[in-house]
C-alpha cells in the first residue's frame, strides 16, 4: 500500500512487490494468498470525494470516482482480448480478426503449424479436391489439439446507457454482442498453482466489469484523508466498512 494520503488525481500504482492488493483472481478456490499480496484488489489514493455509500463508526466508505484500470496491474492470469469499432476494452484490441488471432495463439504452441499452413496456401490451387479437403482438416485438427492448451471464454458486451461486459450472452439482440475474449494458458496458471482456470477468469471479467460500471470504493477513516485508501473492487460498501474496522484492509 501506498504512503497515507496524497493528493491530486490518484497516484500510479508502483511496481508490483509494493502494490499492496489481493488478487481475487488467484483466491477464488482455496483462499490461498500469492506473492505477499493482502486483501484488496486494487489500491490507489485520490481527494476528490462523493456522497457517502456506507458509513459505520468513524468509517465512511465512498465511490472511487476516478479508479486505476485494474487491468493495468499485472496480477491477473487471463488476457482480454476485444474487436470493437468505438471502444479499446480489455488488454488487447488486435488488428487480426478473431480466428486469425486464434490461429496465431496456436502456433504459440504448435511451433510447425504456421508453416504448414503457408506450405498449403501457396500449393492450393495446383491439389485436386480430396487432397485439398484432406490437409484442410488436418490443419484443423492441429489448430483445435493446440488451443486445447488455452482456456478460452467468450466476453460479450452490452451497450446501453453505460457499457457491461460478462461470459454469457445478453438477452438483449440490438444493443449487445461478443466484443471478443478471455484466455490463459493452462501452464502458466498451473504453475501459479491454480486448478480452476475457468472461474478465475470469470472473476477476472467481473472485476473489470465492475470497473466499467463505476463499482469501485474507498473509504476514510476518522474524517481524515491521511488514514484514506481507494481503488477496492468486489466489496459491498458494509463488507469494505468491517474489513476496514477489522483491520483487515
Amino acid at each position: 500500500m501506498g504512503s497515507p494520503g496524497e493528493s491530486g488525481a490518484g497516484t500510479k500504482i508502483q511496481e508490483r512487490d509494493k502494490v499492496h492488493c489481493e488478487t481475487m483472481v488467484y483466491l477464488i478456490e482455496n483462499q490461498v494468498k500469492t506473492r505477499g499480496i493482502s486483501p484488496v484488489s486494487i489500491i490507489y489514493r485520490r481527494n476528490k470525494m462523493t456522497e457517502i455509500l456506507y458509513e459505520k463508526n468513524n468509517v465512511r466508505i465512498y465511490q472511487d470516482t476516478n479508479p486505476e484500470d485494474p487491468r493495468e496491474v499485472p496480477v491477473w492470469i487471463g488476457t482480454i482480448v476485444t474487436w470493437h469499432r468505438l471502444y479499446s476494452l480489455g488488454d488487447i484490441q488486435p488488428k487480426e480478426d478473431p480466428e486469425e488471432f486464434k490461429f496465431q495463439l496456436a502456433c504459440h504452441v504448435d511451433a510447425g503449424l504456421e508453416e504448414f499452413q503457408e506450405r498449403f496456401d501457396t500449393t492450393y490451387f495446383g491439389m485436386h479436391q480430396q487432397m485439398q479437403e484432406t490437409i484442410a482438416n488436418n490443419i484443423q485438427t492441429r489448430l483445435n489439439k493446440a488451443l486445447e492448451s488455452y482456456v478460452i471464454l467468450p466476453v460479450y458486451l452490452y451497450d446501453h446507457s453505460g457499457l457491461t461486459i460478462r461470459t454469457v450472452p445478453f438477452s438483449c439482440p440490438w444493443d449487445s454482442g461478443q466484443l471478443g475474449f478471455i484466455f490463459c494458458l493452462k501452464a502458466n496458471a498451473e504453475q501459479e498453482g491454480i486448478n480452476d482456470i475457468e472461474k478465475c477468469l470469470r472473476h477476472e471479467i467481473e472485476i473489470y466489469n465492475q470497473y466499467l460500471c463505476g463499482e469501485c470504493l474507498g473509504y476514510i477513516k476518522n474524517e481524515d484523508e491521511k488514514e484514506s485508501c481507494w481503488g477496492f473492487y468486489g466489496y459491498t460498501p458494509e463488507e469494505l466498512a468491517n474489513e476496514v474496522l477489522n483491520g483487515e484492509v
